[in-house]
Parts: structure tokens; sequence; C-alpha cells
């Protein structure tokens, strides 16, 4: 199981009707977009020996040490998953709010997260790579 395995996922429901009503469909999509991204971060962060804890607190954890790499790219996924994390605790947790009951919302997740990966790739080139190793072990 992968962050791409939430991420195709969540793209399947936030398109295919068959697969239940609009509201709770794309409330799911935008949840499991959040456990992509989070998964897409981890894995990243793990290439750097940087390991992040598997409870309440791996969310903001894995979104710190994006942000202390001071790495454009890193930075950049560090507030999609910042974003996607906000988007996913409105979407289970606030049903008094229908922000994200549609396809485009779902749609848009789906993007970010898609977004984020980019942005980690993108980090896993160099002087992107270099820039991180350096800035992580000077921590």
């Amino acid at each position: 199981m992968t962050g791409n395995d939430f991420l195709k996922l969540a793209s399947n429901l936030a398109v295919n009707p068959g697969l239940g009503d609009v509201a709770p469909r794309c409330r799911t999509a935008v949840s499991r977009t959040c456990y992509a991204a989070f998964h897409f971060a981890v894995e990243f962060l793990a290439e750097f020996g940087v390991r992040i804890p598997a409870n309440h607190t791996g969310h903001q954890e894995a979104s710190r040490q994006l942000h202390k790499t001071k790495q454009s790219d890193a930075q950049m996924a560090a507030r999609l998953l910042e974003d996607l994390r906000t988007d996913r605790n409105e979407a289970d947790y606030r049903l008094d709010r229908q922000r994200l009951e549609n396809q485009r919302s779902a749609m848009d997740a789906v993007e970010s997260a898609s977004q984020l990966r980019q942005f980690l790739e993108a980090c896993r080139q160099e002087p992107a790579r270099s820039e991180i190793v350096e800035a992580l072990s000077a921590l």
C-alpha cells in the first residue's frame, strides 16, 4: 500500500458517480488525498533518515520537517500537506459545512496531492537534494 494507491482511490471517488452519493464520495476523496500526500512526505523524508511518528502528530511533524529544509519545493510541499490536512479535517469532522461535497473540490484535492508529489520529486533532483541533505544534517 502506498500513497499512490490512496491517490488513485481518491481520483476514482471524485469522478465516478457509481461509487455512491456525491457528498460522502467527495468528502472521502478529499480525506484520502490527505493520506496520499502524508505518505508521499513520509516516504520522501525517510530517504533522508527522518522518521515521522505513526500517530496523531505525524502530519504536523512531516510538514515541520519539510519546512526545516528551507528548500522552496519542500516548503511548497509542506504548505500543500497543511492545506490538505485542513480540508481532511473539515471533510471528516465538519459535516455542517458543505464546501467539500462536490466533484470540483474533490478533484482540486487530487490535484493538490499530485502537485505535492511533483514538488517532492523535484526535491530528489540536484541541487535540491544536496540542499536538503545539508539542511537536515545541520539540525
